[in-house]
């Protein structure tokens, strides 16, 4: 069996293992504490931050501040249309075409024959593309807050922390579709199940 068509649901729960859920769902799980820590450790050094702040100093980063503000938005509003596309075309059938008959490796190095096996490999990269793609705004986001702490903007001007929005929005996300057996099944029946040959 080296088509697409010929892989059916049943061989495809098969393949999706607790073992192989709960790797996308450590994955998942790892980018958005890694966004959560980040965003406490800002905050923390926010809260520790008993300086005065000197107007003349804070005045001339403002413009740094709303500077990396907008590419900060610009970039957020890119990033969230092209990992959208990304994460389409990484799961479409072309791609999963090709896919099922290529060599692929498991972690261990080992070949992967079943087809199954290697569409759950193309859904679990497309999950890591996309997240990745969305962590880079929530980062971004912290870091200009964490600017803004170090130079003292953020203590005039609150509005700053606007920007941690995008990390915000990338934790929503992680819960909102946090990895489970019916998710990943649910994904397999919109991408595999439906494409045509």
């Amino acid at each position: 069996m080296n088509s697409l068509s010929e892989v059916t649901l049943s061989e495809f729960q098969t393949a999706l293992t607790p073992q192989n859920v709960r790797v996308i769902q450590i994955i998942q799980g790892a980018i958005g504490l890694g966004v959560v820590m980040f965003m406490g450790v800002v905050l923390f050094v926010y809260s520790s931050q008993t300086m005065s702040v000197d107007a003349r100093i804070a005045n001339d980063d403002y413009d740094l501040i709303n500077l990396l503000t907008l590419a900060h938005i610009m970039i957020a509003a890119g990033v969230y249309t092209v990992a959208r596309v990304v994460f389409n075309l990484l799961l479409s059938s072309s791609v999963l075409r090709n896919g099922v008959t290529k060599v692929m490796k498991d972690g261990q190095g080992r070949v992967i024959d079943s087809p199954a096996e290697k569409i759950l490999a193309i859904i679990r990269s497309a999950i890591i593309v996309r997240l990745a793609m969305l962590e880079a705004p929530a980062l971004f986001g912290l870091v200009i807050c964490l600017i803004g702490t170090f130079n003292g903007t953020i203590q005039e001007t609150p509005s700053i922390w606007l920007n941690a929005i995008t990390s915000l929005i990338l934790i929503g996300f992680v819960i909102l579709t946090f990895p489970n057996k019916e998710h990943i099944e649910e994904i397999f029946n919109s991408r595999i199940a439906g494409t045509p040959l």
